[in-house]
Formats: C-alpha cells, structure tokens, sequence
C-alpha cells in the first residue's frame, strides 16, 4: 500500500498517485502530496517514492548557509544570512524539485517527458532527464535569454522555441503532450516538484537548529520557492507544539 497519495486543497478530492494530469479534475487546482504521518526532521523527511535508495540525484541540496556579517552589520539586523542555492547542480534551486519529480517519473517507467521553461527549470529538467536516460521536449519562448539557451541545449534536449506569450509556450507544450501521449512534467503543476522543494525548508530548520529566523527573504519568479519551503513548515508542524515560523517576503525585477 502506499504511504502517500494526491489530494486537491481547494475541493478535497484524492486520489492515488501517478503521472496523469497534474491538476484536479474536479476544480482544476494544482495537486498536494498527503502522506500518511507527519515529519519530524531531514532524516525522517518523507518522499513520493516507494523505493528511495533509488531515487535520482546529481547531488541538489545540502547547500551552505552562510553569515553576511558585513552587510548584516550596516543593516539594522541582529544577523544576516545567505543560503547559497546556486550551488546546486545546475545553478538553481529548482534542482531540488527535479530530482524527485524526475525520480518518482522513473518508478513509474516514464521515457519521454515534455517540460515548458523560459530558463532555469529547463535546464534543470534537461540534465536530470539526461542522467536518467529519460527523452526531453523542452518548450521555450523564442525570445529567451541566449545563456539559458545555450545551458538548456548543453544537456542534449530536444527544443522548441515558440513564439508568442509565457502562455503560449505551455499550451504548446500541453497540446504536444495530448498529440504524442506523452508525460508533461511541468515544475508550475507537479505536485512531485513541490515536494522536492520542500527540502529547503527542512535545511533551513537542521542549520540553525532550535532558533529558526525570524524572516526569510526570497527571490520569486512563479514563487515555487516561496510556496514550497512554506508547505514544508506546514508539513512538519506539530499541533503539540508553540514553534513560532518565520515571516516571510518574495521579491522579483518586476515588482
């Protein structure tokens, strides 16, 4: 039997957990994954996998945290941190959601997988895809960056630039899946990316052991960062105790 299964938070519906559409039936709203028991810390940290020694990795996670007493010290601040995600594989923190989106794809004998990405979830989805052996269809904006380009292509993908809106690019993406019957991994909708995410905040908690801080700041694009660190802390939450969580605040170019 399996430890977890999918549930919509808008409407309630569950169901078992697979690799079909990444979003409820009923409503629409993206996927969580429900497990049968909370977590307590990193070691016991659950997955949506039924065999973890066989999960896939390039070695995401476990990226330092790392004092900016110089700018902390002009700030009006008791400390000032940086968790350094560009160290992870492919220079984002986007490789953790990969790792276990691409790993639970694999348990399900997954061999060609479609993804839409204007830049770094591309790249990451192409290099995991191409440690596992797995066919990737990257959709991407024609006008996007020459260096995401250039990263994405590195890892051997087949890429199709769209032209037209973000919108556009993933109802390509979507509408090439429906033709081909094949999987759409999107990091947007993955119940399975969020998931691996989630790890960040399960870090965060290990490092700075029992005084959490008091504010994270992230940077956002769609807030995948965001969201998923905040799930976690929800997730591993014990209704028996006080623990205070930190605030939180995301940034962007654009806002």
């Amino acid at each position: 039997m399996s430890h977890f299964r999918l549930t919509c938070p808008k409407c309630g519906m569950e169901r078992p957990a697979d690799m079909s559409p990444e979003a409820c039936t009923g409503c629409g709203s993206p996927l969580d994954v429900k497990y049968s028991s909370n977590v307590r810390k990193l070691s016991e940290m659950p997955t949506p996998l039924h065999d973890f020694k066989s999960r896939l990795t390039l070695g995401e996670g476990n990226t330092p945290l790392t004092e900016l007493a110089t700018i902390g010290g002009k700030l009006p601040l008791r400390k000032l941190y940086a968790k350094l995600e560009f160290l992870n594989p492919t220079g984002s923190f986007k490789d953790r959601g990969t790792a276990t989106m691409l790993s639970v794809a694999l348990e399900h004998g997954v061999s060609e997988l479609v993804e839409d990405s204007s830049g770094n979830a591309g790249a990451s989805v192409s290099a995991y895809a191409a440690r596992a052996g797995i066919k990737s269809h990257i959709f991407v904006p024609a006008d996007a960056p020459e260096a995401k380009l250039r990263q994405i292509i590195a890892y051997g993908p087949n890429v199709h630039p769209i032209k037209g809106s973000r919108d556009t690019v993933t109802t390509a993406a979507v509408n090439y899946c429906k033709k081909h019957g094949i999987v759409y991994t999107s990091h947007m909708l993955s119940p399975y990316f969020a998931e691996g995410t989630k790890a960040f905040a399960y870090e965060v908690a290990e490092q700075f052991g029992q005084e959490l801080p008091d504010h994270i700041a992230f940077p956002v694009g769609n807030g995948s960062l965001l969201s998923a660190p905040t799930m976690g802390s929800e997730s591993s939450r014990n209704p028996d105790e006080s623990t205070t969580y930190p605030s939180c605040t995301a940034s962007s170019p654009g806002m």
